[in-house]
This record gives C-alpha cells, structure tokens and sequence, in this order.
C-alpha cells in the first residue's frame, strides 16, 4: 500500500468508474486486513469513492496458520 505507482493506478481506475476493488492473499489477519483497510481510508482521504471488499475465497489461510493473535498486533487493534 505504500507504493505510489499503486494509488495513481487506482485513482484512474476509480476516475475510469471502477467502483470495487477486490483483494485476496495470504492470511487474513495480517495482510489482507491491515492491507485493505490502509487502502479504504487513502481511498476516503483522496475523496475517491471505491468499495473495498476481502474475498476469502482468494485468501490462502490455512488451518494449522491460524493464531488467535490479533488482539496483539498494535496495527490490527487499532482497526
């Protein structure tokens, strides 16, 4: 999300009347999660009107990964 080449990429799919932006990966508790939710507020910040949505079906989470540790990530807490 910190890549400036990104959100120019997404200002003019959002200014070509794109209106979701669909995201999937990793794990959910970490990537995807922080991840969407920093791109949701630069969206809101930049007055751009997009919806964020996380498909679960395209994250890769598995099982014998998943940790009740969230409520430890100061990042994810403040979500």
């Amino acid at each position: 999300t910190y890549n400036p080449a990104f959100f120019q990429w997404l200002r003019k799919q959002a200014q070509q009347g794109i209106g979701v932006l669909v995201i999937g990966g990793c794990t959910t508790t970490s990537c995807v999660r922080v991840s969407s939710t920093r791109i949701a507020g630069q969206l809101e910040e930049q007055g751009l009107s997009m919806k964020v949505v996380v498909d679960l079906n395209l994250c890769g989470a598995r099982q014998e990964n998943f940790e009740h540790t969230a409520h430890y990530d100061p990042v994810l807490v403040g979500i």
